[in-house]
Parts: structure tokens; sequence; C-alpha cells
């Protein structure tokens, strides 16, 4: 309902993307932690929308975490909470889907055992959470709504920082993962593990190149903006650095287990992948049964047009769904 809500609102205000720079949600931000046996989550934006917005708000985060802040009518609990990537599943989808094209990110609690039930009540809230939730919003929007040319160079200095450390643990993240895929798939999955493990190291790597390119959004300098470049192109040293460890591991794996090493080659069909640019047809999401119903109807031969349907496929019945899963899924490499 909710998602309705704001596309009902974003479908009245067609140039909300060009006017907004940013967007911050806040579903379910002041629960008593030790009464719902949750913890603040924290949600960055998706890869397909870098922002600097992201470590705007996990820098605020981290102050808040060691800073003594708590209400005289709240509890006297630590702070705690988590960074995670993106999740959907609130109004911030919307913002973040390409028609729109506004990078949005979360603050929410989660777990919350008493979400949805009729134990949702007001004595689960706790003005000390509350607190901490409005300091993190309201200080990272008055640092975003007041930045110039020093603010967005520190900016661009503090999302490289960050930019770095994601990179690193991505090269944690494959080498575990190339391992324990010689260990339990074979060899013919781990030379493919690994050919994935470059596509995606040098992915991430863009992704943070063009994050820190985001702050060019405070620069009123050309300067300023020249400067943020080249520090986003010094990027391409550390991502050629985190490949070469990736590689060496590759091989270290191989020589520890008699492997003779591949040089990864690109397939037909993932070369003709590369070429697939999505257009898309209509403003607004698309929802999963919108995507479902489409494939669907391909599979049975039915022929029909978005137009007629604002951009909707025709409506399948939950056990189509899973009739199709268990028919394609395998072959579309699991669902």
């Amino acid at each position: 309902v909710y998602k309705r809500q704001t596309m009902a609102y974003l479908s009245k205000h067609l140039d909300f993307g060009e006017k907004a720079l940013v967007a911050l949600n806040m579903d379910m931000t002041g629960q008593n932690q030790y009464k719902t046996r949750s913890l603040m989550a924290y949600r960055r934006p998706p890869m397909s929308s870098p922002s600097y917005v992201g470590d705007v708000v996990e820098n605020m985060l981290r102050y808040v975490d060691t800073a003594d802040i708590h209400s005289p009518r709240g509890s006297q609990e630590l702070f705690n909470y988590r960074v995670g990537d993106f999740s959907g599943g609130s109004d911030h989808v919307p913002l973040i889907d390409t028609s729109v094209g506004v990078p949005a990110v979360m603050l929410g609690f989660s777990p919350d055992r008493f979400h949805h039930t009729s134990e949702d009540t007001v004595d689960k809230v706790d003005p000390t959470s509350l607190k901490r939730a409005t300091l993190v919003a309201a200080a990272s929007v008055l640092f975003m709504a007041n930045a110039e040319d020093e603010e967005a160079f520190r900016l661009a200095g503090e999302v490289a920082g960050q930019g770095l450390a994601r990179l690193g643990r991505m090269t944690k993240k494959n080498a575990n993962d190339l391992a324990q895929v010689l260990a339990e798939s074979g060899a013919e999955a781990f030379h493919e593990r690994y050919k994935n493990a470059l596509a995606y190291t040098r992915f991430v790597g863009e992704v943070e190149m063009n994050t820190i390119r985001t702050t060019k959004d405070f620069a009123g300098n050309e300067s300023t903006g020249k400067a943020i470049e080249r520090l986003a192109v010094s990027l391409e040293t550390d991502i050629a650095t985190e490949l070469e460890r990736v590689k060496h591991y590759y091989e270290s794996l191989c020589a520890m287990h008699g492997l003779e090493p591949k040089e990864p080659t690109l397939t037909a069909l993932e070369k003709e992948a590369q070429q697939i640019v999505p257009v898309r047809k209509f403003h607004g999401m698309m929802d999963r049964s919108s995507v479902m119903g489409a494939m669907i109807a391909k599979s049975k031969g039915v022929v029909w047009s978005s137009k007629e349907t604002n951009g909707a496929a025709p409506e399948v019945s939950y056990d189509e769904e899973e009739r199709w899963y268990e028919e394609h899924g395998e072959k579309m490499g699991g669902l």
C-alpha cells in the first residue's frame, strides 16, 4: 500500500526526480530496542544508484554511536546499529526506480517481533531511539543542504576512503568464495567463480568511482570538480591492485590443488548480454507480477501490448508462477 501511495504522489509530480538530489526514508525508527529485540538497520543505496548519501548517513551513525545521546524520558540502552546493503520493502523503492532516479537510503529497526501484530503499540516506542534517529537524519540533511566546495571535497575523501574499504571486503569475499567453491563444487565451477570474481570486482570499483563523482553536486567551482574527478580516477590503481590480489589467490589455489589456471573468456551469450541496454517504456515501478506475467505470457506464445495495459502484463496466478519456476528456473541459473 505504501509504495502505491508514493507512486500516486510521483505520478502527479513527474519532475520530482529533477528537483531532488537524494532521499532518506525513515521507516520504524523509534523502537525500544530491549522490548522489541531489534537494532537500527541502515540500508545503503543500491549499486544501480551510486550516491554520497550512503556515506553521509553512515558517517553520522558512527558519530551517534560514540556520543552519549539519551532522552531523559527514554531508555539508557547503548546504541546498537548495523549497516547493510540495499533492501526494499518501503517507500524509498519508487524513488530509486530509474523512472524517478533519486538515490535513497533507509533507516529502520529490524527485526521487530511485534511488527504488523496487535502488540505493535505505543509502549514499544523509546524516546531515546527517536532522538538518535532524528539526530542522524536531521544532521545528515543539514550537512547536505549547506554543503559547498570545501564540504564537497571533504565528502569526496570520505567516500573514497569508505569505497576502498568496500573494495577490500570484496576481495576478502572473493577469496573465501573461491576456496569454498573449489572444495564443494569442483574445478569447473571454481574457474567460473574466478571469472565472476574479476568481473564483479571491476563493477564494484566502477560503482565506487561514480559514487565519488556524485559529490560534484556540491562543487560550485570548476577547480573543485576537477579535483574530485582526479580523486575518482585515482581509484583505478586500487581496482587494479584488488584484481591482482584475486588473481594471485586464484593461481595459488590452482597450484595447491594441481590445477591449470584458465584465462577467463566471455561466452558468446555473455558477449551478447553485454550489448543489451534495457529501455523503460513506461513511467513507474515494474513489479514482480508484471515481469512474471510477461515471461509466462511469452512462454505461452501470448502477444500483449504494454501500451494497452500501461505497462502491466497479463495477470497470472500463484500456481502458474510456481509451475513456470519449476520449468525454467534451472535453465536460467536459479531464481
